[in-house]
């Protein structure tokens, strides 16, 4: 029976000294981020941007990014293409010869149907019964045509619009607020304004 005290002695003993030594060393909690968050830093500079547009003339837009260059920030213009609504473009032919495409658009003229020659690349010499915002009246004038014993085709034409925004540096916002305010002004400009990290403005999308 001693022996046997003496052994569960122990083992309390073992057991006692395990557990103290295993809260000594416990770490803490551990936090892990996820791999869809992405960090915001300030660029090396550990400034902020504007961003400034949209600015729908090249022209103006040009115009706007040297007379922000004058306030001695960096500047650089971002040109940005957004897809307009498409149009139809409502056709007939191409034809074998240019011959055959002026005989065909004499004798529809003749007819009373306004039409003209395609001189574009791949419909080279087709006829053109006009170009339509909506779908519904270019298949009113493609039935039309096929009433007079005429097949026509309609294309989509995808239009792209251009944009130009202006990204400047600002470490002090405050004090070239006034002075892009006063350039907007004389160019007839009135633009949103964002302000970022100049780390992401890069892949900013206006």
């Amino acid at each position: 029976m001693r022996w046997l005290a003496l052994l569960f002695t122990i083992n309390v003993v073992l057991a006692l000294w395990h557990w103290s030594g295993e809260r000594q060393l416990k770490a803490g909690p551990k936090y892990q981020v996820a791999d869809n968050v992405i960090e915001l830093s300030v660029s090396p500079l550990g400034s902020g941007c504007l961003l400034l547009g949209p600015i729908f003339d090249e022209g103006v837009a040009q115009q706007f990014d040297v007379r922000l260059r004058e306030l001695n920030r960096r500047v650089a213009l971002i040109k940005r293409d957004r897809e307009k609504a498409p149009r139809y473009w409502v056709y007939y032919g191409p034809f074998g010869s240019y011959a055959e495409s002026l005989k065909e658009h004499r004798k529809f003229r003749d007819e009373g149907v306004d039409n003209f020659i395609i001189t574009q690349e791949d419909l080279y010499g087709a006829l053109s019964f006009g170009v339509f915002e909506n779908i519904d009246s270019a298949k009113r004038m493609q039935a039309l045509m096929q009433g007079r014993g005429y097949r026509t085709s309609i294309r989509n034409i995808f239009k792209f619009e251009s944009r130009w925004w202006v990204e400047i540096e600002a470490v002090d916002r405050g004090a070239i607020s006034n002075k892009i305010n006063d350039i907007q002004y004389d160019l007839g400009l009135a633009l949103e304004m964002r302000e970022f990290f100049c780390k992401t403005v890069a892949s900013e999308k206006p």
